[in-house]
């Protein structure tokens, strides 16, 4: 048996370093120890595994190394999802304006002007992405199905970004990072929209009634749609 010891490795060929015997570190083939080959989950320890391989307990990452699992210690930030950011916008609102205020969430203190939707409009929907805004349908004096969009992090007046697939007001809007929901306004239409590709709105499918001044939510993966006037 030869002893290598190795301090730095590179290749110089065109084509890929063979060893014919093999390369072993710590005692392990080196094929098996470079990739991760395996996830596990669940409170059961692993009966076997790939040396390399990941478990996560519920409580603790562990990885699978010389036939031992071993925690893998250390702080593990909590991600922020892309959809949330820092500002809040509102636009519209009773008595129909087309005026648009911005907020700095994590501080206190009183709106600023942000800058004009297309049209003095109340009864509207607003959903948003995190990086981009929308503003569908409301009242200008009769229903409209205009949509909006702003740019949350620059100030400025609103463009127009497409067409709901029917005027209506009263509607509610929720979205997740790619895309944007409108419902109700005296139907029980849902439309929806691509966030990021302005362009006009898609039917989506049907509330389970027809509502008016309706509310949304969401979150990445699902939407509701609750209370109003049918």
């Amino acid at each position: 048996m030869s002893t290598v010891t190795v301090s730095s490795m590179e290749s110089r060929s065109s084509g890929a370093t063979s060893f014919s015997q093999g390369l072993t570190v710590g005692g392990v083939d080196i094929k098996t120890l470079v990739a991760v080959t395996e996830y596990h989950t669940g409170g059961t320890q692993p009966s076997s595994a790939a040396n390399g391989a990941i478990w996560w307990d519920g409580t603790d990452v562990q990885q699978y190394i010389n036939a031992e699992w071993i925690i893998l210690s250390g702080s593990f930030p909590t991600p922020v999802p892309a959809m949330y950011g820092s500002r809040g916008v509102f636009g519209g609102g009773n008595g129909r304006s087309n005026v648009m205020d911005y907020i700095t969430i994590a501080s206190t203190g009183n709106a600023t002007d942000f800058g004009d939707l297309s049209a003095a409009k109340d009864l509207l929907g607003a959903c948003s992405s995190g990086s981009r805004g929308l503003f569908g349908g409301g009242s200008t004096g009769s229903a409209t199905n205009v949509i909006d969009y702003i740019t949350v992090a620059n100030t400025g007046n609103a463009t127009d970004f497409g067409d709901l697939t029917s005027s209506r007001f009263g509607l509610s809007a929720c979205s997740s990072v790619l895309r944007g929901l409108f419902g109700g306004g005296g139907s029980n239409t849902v439309d929806y929209v691509t966030i990021a590709s302005t362009g006009n709105a898609t039917d989506f499918g049907n509330l389970s009634v027809s509502t008016t001044y309706n509310a949304a939510c969401s979150n990445a993966t699902r939407a509701l749609f609750a209370g109003g006037n049918s």
